[in-house]
């Protein structure tokens, strides 16, 4: 009779684990993409990540600021803790995406947004202001550009005190006639809801811009939480039949 009850509330414990899991996986939007050539991320100075599969995710979802990080493919490696700007396009698209600035000849790729499966809204990556000026000129892009878009420690993990300075660093975009212009003059439309004019500030794709997007590794987890009232069914009807049989037993 014990042992029923136990085995019961095990498994809805598991289910509730389960959900606990899924819901902090979808709050920071983990992505697991593989590369085949380098790609460049931003930082205080620049940094290459080789061919190889990485992950990428939300560290803090703050207003007009996005904290992300990049991690080796077991997340034992910290590469880089950097800003993002919310972006929006019109397609919402069914794997995850990340798309690329055209680089200099010789260099690697620049990373320009990052795309969540099922949601219209990413984020734009923020270069120094050195960088960015580079990018812009070479892609014929606006680049967003800031004093200090990362961390200065980018191998550490941020204290608290980090995370906030980033939330308040001052975001520009940096034109290829190497002018600084505002947010709101890079992107209109982002204030607004979102319209036909969104259409300029979604990622670049390998149809319709210079440089290539790839789709990321679909996240496993949607497949997971499916299976999550299943198993709190499974718990729950367990636990009541414990209990209906300790009172027919008794």
């Amino acid at each position: 009779m014990k042992r029923f009850f136990m085995i019961g509330l095990s498994l809805a414990v598991v289910s509730m684990m389960f959900s606990l899991t899924a819901e902090a996986q979808l709050s920071t939007k983990k992505t697991v993409f593989t590369i085949d050539q380098p790609m460049e991320i931003p930082g205080r100075q620049p940094i290459v990540l080789g061919p190889g599969t990485y992950v990428i995710k939300l560290l803090d979802l703050a207003g007009s600021r996005n904290i992300v990080q990049f991690f080796n493919a077991d997340e034992t490696k910290l590469y880089s803790t950097v800003i993002g700007i919310p972006d929006y396009r019109l397609t919402t698209p069914e794997k995850a995406e990340i798309s690329f600035y055209e680089a200099e000849p010789g260099r690697a790729l620049p990373i320009r947004a990052w795309f969540y499966p099922g949601s219209n809204y990413g984020v734009e990556f923020v270069y120094s202001k050195e960088r960015a000026l580079q990018v812009a000129k070479a892609s014929g892009q606006h680049v967003m550009s800031a004093a200090n878009p990362a961390t200065a420690t980018p191998s550490e993990q941020p204290s608290a005190a980090e995370v906030a300075e980033l939330k308040t660093e001052n975001v520009m975009a940096t034109t290829p006639a190497g002018a600084e212009i505002s947010l709101a003059e890079a992107h209109p439309a982002s204030a607004e809801a979102p319209s036909s004019q969104a259409t300029e500030n979604a990622p670049i794709s390998a149809s319709t811009g210079p440089a290539a997007t790839i789709a990321a590794n679909a996240p496993v987890l949607p497949k997971t939480a499916s299976k999550l009232p299943l198993f709190a069914l499974c718990g729950i009807t367990l636990i009541g039949a414990a209990f209906s049989l300790r009172i027919l037993l008794g």
